[in-house]
């Protein structure tokens, strides 16, 4: 992993164990064993590996902080996926459950492969050891998300959910950015923001939702160090620009909701 977060080294095994199906019958199960140099840093979660996952459930075995062990058992019926099975199967999906998106915003992965590490049991000299060379993408990989879900900016650091807090636009949206860049992995964000106006001119018609004020992709600053204008420029910016939009046309109140569109 970039973007200032912390590397995520591991290596992935696979050896068979014993394991008994549903009928009673003994198979060579497939273990897929991930073994990490430390225990998993803060905001990744354990990490887990997926084999066709519409088919086959993965099960974590005994391990330790930093030794994770999967078993895969087949949706319908239970048995265990074998090992002859299983290493026909190319794809693993290695997956880390609580990754911080906004922390870790990019990442960079590289692989090799070694084998005959092991003969009859016992570990053999490295220089016999065949290892391919690491392959790497050119560049690191950018995800893009998009969220539709609606988060009431009142109902942040508040009580709880049906207690809302009432507070200045400028503190609301403080709070927003906060909240949402406090683990970034970076010193700077390009972000937009889009804000909307939206209200009830009568029971018998559909809500109206008007433009108030848009921010075109803007560099911003979320720390010392970072480049772009600081954050709370832009906060002061986008409260004025609401608030100048509000006292110039002082639209009916009726129902009335300020929407923030954000994206960066």
């Amino acid at each position: 992993m970039v973007s200032n977060g912390e590397p995520y080294p591991f290596i992935v095994t696979e050896v068979a164990v014993q394991k008994q199906n549903p009928d009673g019958s003994t198979v060579e199960a497939l273990e897929v064993v991930v073994v990490l140099p430390a225990p998993p840093p803060q905001r990744v979660g354990k990490p887990l590996v997926q084999i066709q996952p519409d088919i086959y459930n993965c099960q974590s075995e005994a391990g330790d902080a930093k030794t994770f062990r999967f078993v895969y058992t087949d949706k319908n019926t239970g048995n265990y996926l074998t090992t002859d099975i299983g290493r026909n199967i190319a794809a693993r999906t290695f997956v880390l459950p609580d990754l911080d998106i906004l922390e870790r915003q990019d990442s960079l992965v590289s692989v090799y492969l070694t084998r005959n590490e092991n003969l009859a049991g016992k570990p053999i000299a490295k220089v016999f050891v065949y290892t391919t060379p690491t392959v790497s993408f050119p560049d690191p990989l950018l995800p893009t998300l998009t969220s539709d879900q609606v988060v009431n900016l009142a109902t942040i650091d508040a009580k709880d959910a049906n207690s809302p807090v009432t507070r200045s636009l400028s503190c609301q949206l403080a709070l927003l950015y906060e909240v949402l860049f406090q683990n970034a992995g970076t010193d700077s964000v390009t972000l937009t923001m889009t804000a909307y106006y939206e209200y009830s001119p009568s029971s018998q018609v559909p809500n109206v939702r008007l433009p108030v004020f848009l921010m075109p992709p803007t560099q911003v600053a979320l720390r010392e160090g970072g480049a772009g204008q600081p954050v709370a420029d832009i906060i002061a910016e986008q409260a004025q620009g609401c608030q100048n939009w509000f006292r110039s046309l002082q639209p009916v109140t009726t129902a009335a909701v300020l929407f923030f569109k954000t994206g960066d």
